[in-house]
């Protein structure tokens, strides 16, 4: 690139670069000439490797100089458009570098780290034996006689390395944080690309930080339509191709983002349509089955006048570690399934022309990825094949299952919203704190309005609080007649001309949550869940996001009587719980970790990093109740103990206005974690896993282990989990397991359970598994998937379904006086428990 005079400001960044990293004691400013001639044969930034400067360059604590360099050229006013957007380019790079690098770094001293703990735990000689010789090493000879020297050696090199784990990635964020605000405290927890970006801002207050270091750069508020932004969805067919060249798994051979798939011949390609999961469209097994990288890409036309904006390239969901690629530049990098992300890409895109986008999807898992699984290389009638193994009884769909988004905000933009809520009385409290980016000052003015977009109460600060009399409160469906209620709090960013800059409208539910250890309460009214454990599954659209699917199952919900359910067991679509908002349907919201066990350092990062992109994107959802941290850990060991600690301890850092629970499976005598969540939740299945066939062996021993739990913890109970499978059309009486008789009355059986724990305060739900049938991997002990469905994967009802209408429906009359549906005469009307 031939920068001609205005090239000096590349090439004082490139002398500057080099003469830090050759040691030179300052940064220096040469005249043009003296630096035409200094820097000749450099012609762009892309000359330099920011990633060997910063590797270099930390080491003499010249890091900071180097960075404030960069960046405080893009500050500058009369800093030419080609540098500032070829030095976004780079300097983005330089972030994905860095935590590439980083994540090598942490592997590395994990596994010395544990190796050095293997050590001293499987050398734990007795006092009679420290004399004796050590193990045989590999070569057969025998160790040096061990000795307590020894011991003490391995302790303190295994202390030192326990307090070196603090990575380069937290202290370049730490250092970057202290340049760009006066907070030092709490910004470990910030990645480079977090502490680069927040750099740019310049204008952070102390609040506002506090806010922004809760979340990720990106991925916060939802793509929406106003006045100043525009969004378009990338959904429809793309270009689809199963590498068959990756050898181990993890990455491929072949450069695919360098091609355009449709231009291929020599390899089979396939249209995908987006979203869905690839495994179930075509007719090759092999394509069902796959374990490792497949490929997606497609083109998109840019407008001409989207090249003023910030664009972002948003995905709602890619299982699992997805790579994207604009036009050959990788723009994103994301290893956690069913959570969005997204990055700002207008550097990469060719504006008034079409563009390019390609994104690899690995469907592999291991111990340290959230969920767990494992990859083993078997052999076949083919020959050796990847087979992916996972304990979690659901089908392991991949691909892109949620829609992806092309979208613009003006420069100076809305990054975050966050609204918390309270009412005393007749009155509601919002409080609100709005994060924006922007270089110079603006006004913030923030308006609530209500359903009909009359306005409520409006402030002109971006942190503060509205207060609303005589609210309309956010209910639970069947709880209140006017269930559900959204206000609109609508961000406006104004100039000092009083010209609109960006606006932007988040949809708010006013309510309280409280709770204590033996209740939960809403808006100070006691709260029974009834609800169900779901999937995201359909017939061939495996766990892709489809509004038919989506608009049945809540008119299902609504149908049943039900007021809740659980995200089971990984966090549902952005546009599921839009509708849970708007409909009032209460929800627990679950990250992605399942059967959890074998608990690494690595694990807990990426199970926490879990929880915290959860919490960015829900935060402000009035349905959102719980956050459940696992379903069915195994929680009997003194690991579990510390490992959920740390995780429960962590969500609750982020929010402290919502309970957390933990769906558990081990027996309350086994269990060592319930101390360290607010609400005990079960999953038990009497009669079905346990004492199976026995249908008379359920009322006392659900009464009895909720109980136990409630004693053991002292604190609100909940069954989160109960049910058994049936066969729709599958007939046998007297009852008979598979059956839908043997369904119906296990169910029966589990209501007179609930109705005795009904009248103990603390018991405050339940929920049955599951909502409809869903696909399994391929097992003897499944018959075409889990048929524990009250629906049909094709949502029909089988008996069952009518059962729970009834029990559901009779609960909300005598619990919140609700009226019973108009066509409810066909049952009989019992107790709530339905006794037949």
């Amino acid at each position: 690139m031939n920068y001609k005079r205005k090239s000096c400001w590349g090439r004082i960044l490139v002398l500057d670069c080099y003469q830090l990293h050759n040691g030179a004691n300052s940064l220096n400013v040469a005249s043009e000439s003296s630096l035409m001639r200094s820097t000749k044969g450099v012609k762009s930034i892309k000359n330099v490797d920011l990633l060997d400067i910063w590797c270099q360059s930390k080491k003499s604590n010249k890091t900071l100089a180097v960075i404030e360099k960069l960046y405080s050229l893009l500050a500058l006013d009369e800093c030419p458009d080609d540098f500032r957007k070829e030095l976004m380019t780079t300097s983005r790079q330089f972030c994905l570098n860095m935590n590439n690098k980083w994540k090598e770094v942490s592997r590395s001293r994990k596994r010395l780290l544990e190796h050095h703990e293997a050590w001293i735990q499987q050398i734990q000689y007795s006092s009679t034996e420290l004399s004796k010789p050590g193990p045989k090493r590999s070569r057969g000879r025998p160790m040096k006689p061990f000795n307590e020297a020894l011991l003490k050696t391995k302790k303190r090199r295994l202390a030192e390395l326990a307090a070196s784990r603090i990575s380069d990635e937290m202290q370049f964020a730490v250092e970057m944080i202290r340049v760009t605000t006066e907070i030092e405290a709490e910004t470990s927890s910030l990645t480079p690309s977090q502490a680069l970006a927040l750099y740019l801002d310049l204008d952070l207050s102390e609040n506002k930080y506090k806010v922004l270091s809760l979340s990720s750069i990106n991925c916060i508020l939802y793509p929406r339509e106003s006045e100043t932004r525009e969004v378009v969805r990338l959904d429809g067919l793309w270009n689809f191709l199963v590498d068959s060249s990756n050898d181990s798994c993890i990455r491929s051979k072949i450069k695919w983002f360098e091609k355009d798939l449709s231009k291929l011949n020599d390899v089979e390609i396939h249209k995908m349509p987006v979203p869905s999961s690839y495994n179930d469209i075509t007719t090759n097994i092999k394509i069902r089955d796959h374990v490792g990288v497949v490929w997606y890409d497609r083109t998109f036309f840019v407008p001409e006048n989207w090249n003023a904006k910030n664009v972002f390239l948003r995905f709602s969901s890619v299982n699992y570690a997805a790579q994207v690629w604009v036009n050959g530049k990788q723009v994103i990098q994301h290893d956690i399934g069913h959570l969005p992300f997204e990055n700002e890409v207008s550097s990469f895109l060719n504006f008034g022309k079409n563009n390019i986008i390609t994104v690899s999807c690995n469907n592999t898992l291991s111990n340290d990825t959230v969920p767990q699984g494992y990859v083993e290389k078997e052999d076949t009638d083919y020959g050796p094949s990847l087979i992916q193994h996972y304990t979690f009884d659901f089908f392991n769909y991949a691909g892109i299952h949620r829609s992806v988004f092309l979208y613009t905000t003006p420069k100076a933009y809305i990054r975050d919203i966050a609204v918390t809520t309270d009412v005393s009385q007749n009155t509601g409290f919002v409080h609100y704190v709005i994060s924006h980016l922007n270089k110079k000052p603006v006004n913030c003015i923030v308006t609530l309005l209500d359903k009909l977009e009359n306005t409520v109460v409006v402030n002109n600060n971006s942190e503060g609080v509205l207060e609303v009399k005589e609210a309309k409160l956010w209910w639970p469906y069947l709880m209140d007649p006017n269930a559900g209620y959204l206000y609109t709090l609508k961000v406006e960013l104004h100039n000092s001309d009083g010209k609109i800059i960006d606006v932007y409208r988040q949809p708010i539910g006013i309510r309280s949550i409280s709770w204590t250890n033996t209740t939960l309460m809403l808006n100070n009214r006691p709260i029974y869940f009834h609800g169900f454990g779901k999937h995201e599954d359909s017939d061939m659209r495996g766990k892709g996001f489809d509004w038919p699917v989506v608009i049945r199952d809540y008119n299902l919900i609504k149908w049943i009587g039900g007021n809740s359910f659980r995200t089971s067991h990984y966090p549902y679509a952005d546009e599921i719980m839009d509708l849970a908002d708007e409909l009032g349907i209460m929800v627990i919201d679950e990250c992605p970790s399942v059967d959890t066990e074998l608990f690494s350092s690595e694990l807990l990062e990426n199970h926490k990093r879990s929880l915290t992109e959860l919490y960015n994107r829900d935060k402000n959802r009035p349905s959102v109740i719980m956050w459940s941290i696992a379903n069915e850990p195994r929680t009997q060991s003194n690991a579990a103990s510390d490992y959920f600690k740390k995780i429960a301890n962590h969500i609750k850092t982020l929010d402290k206005t919502r309970p957390v629970t933990l769906a558990f499976v081990k027996t309350v005598e086994e269990d060592k974690v319930g101390s360290h969540v607010d609400v005990i939740s079960f999953n038990r299945y009497n009669a079905w896993y346990k004492n199976s066939g026995n249908l008379n062996m359920i009322v006392k021993n659900v009464v009895d282990e909720a109980t136990a739990w409630h004693k053991k913890y002292n604190k609100p109970v909940l069954m989160t989990e109960y049910g058994a499978d049936a066969v729709a059309g599958l007939h046998i009486y007297p009852e008979y397991i598979w059956s839908e008789e043997f369904q119906l009355i296990l169910m029966e059986n589990h209501f007179k359970a609930f109705d005795i724990l009904r009248k103990e305060d603390w018991f405050v739900g339940e929920f049955i598994w599951n909502f409809a049938d869903f696909k399994t991997a391929q097992t003897f002990k499944r018959v075409g998937g889990n048929k524990k469905g009250i629906f049909t994967r094709d949502r029909q009802p089988k008996a069952s379904a009518h059962h729970l209408r009834r029990r559901y429906n009779l609960l909300a009359q005598e619990l919140y006086d609700a009226p019973l549906p108009s066509n409810f005469e066909q049952y009989f009307l019992t107790n709530a428990h339905n006794e037949l």
